[in-house]
């Protein structure tokens, strides 16, 4: 169950920003060939593809653990709009492309993680769509080639998107 503030779901009314319907969600999940989480499914199909931190307390910020041998880093970022369905896929297909052997960046992602929201530059929030499905994780933006230089790790934040979003805390700025 997702535990939202009042002020933060009134927010996104205001907006006005379209909810997912059971025929984008069909389309998508048709275009990736699985189906898609059923807590991500609920918050697009009750609230929408949303702006984050336009509330009062500006809830936006997330925490993620990069594990990296022998040490584990603890970080944060904010989290600041979910992407609608045609973007969505656009952004997908692109990180995930290896259409030109020559560009040295991409895949950016691997293939079994769907970016479904950005952050204020280019770090993506990720879903899990194979493995473990669901589990939500955050891809800081890298220059390189997944699984070369240091575009080797994603940062783990959630083990679902229920959680990922109702562990959203205020941004102090």
């Amino acid at each position: 169950m997702f535990k939202l503030p009042p002020g933060m779901i009134d927010t996104w009314r205001a907006m006005g920003k379209p909810i997912a319907s059971p025929a984008d969600i069909a389309r998508l999940e048709s275009e990736l060939g699985t189906r898609l989480p059923a807590p991500y499914v609920e918050f697009v199909g009750r609230y929408g593809f949303v702006v984050f931190g336009g509330d009062a307390e500006r809830r936006a910020v997330f925490s993620y653990v990069i594990d990296q041998p022998g040490q584990r880093e603890a970080r944060e970022d904010v989290v600041r709009y979910m992407f609608n369905p045609d973007m969505l896929m656009t952004i997908y297909r692109y990180m995930i492309s290896t259409d030109e052997p020559d560009d040295e960046s991409r895949p950016m992602i691997p293939r079994a993680y769907l970016p479904v929201a950005s952050d204020a530059g280019h770090g993506r929030i990720l879903l899990e769509l194979e493995g473990r499905p669901g589990r939500v994780w955050y891809w800081p933006e890298r220059d390189s080639r997944w699984g070369t230089e240091d575009n080797t790790q994603l940062g783990y934040v959630a083990e679902n998107f229920e959680d990922f979003i109702n562990g959203l805390r205020p941004d102090p700025l």
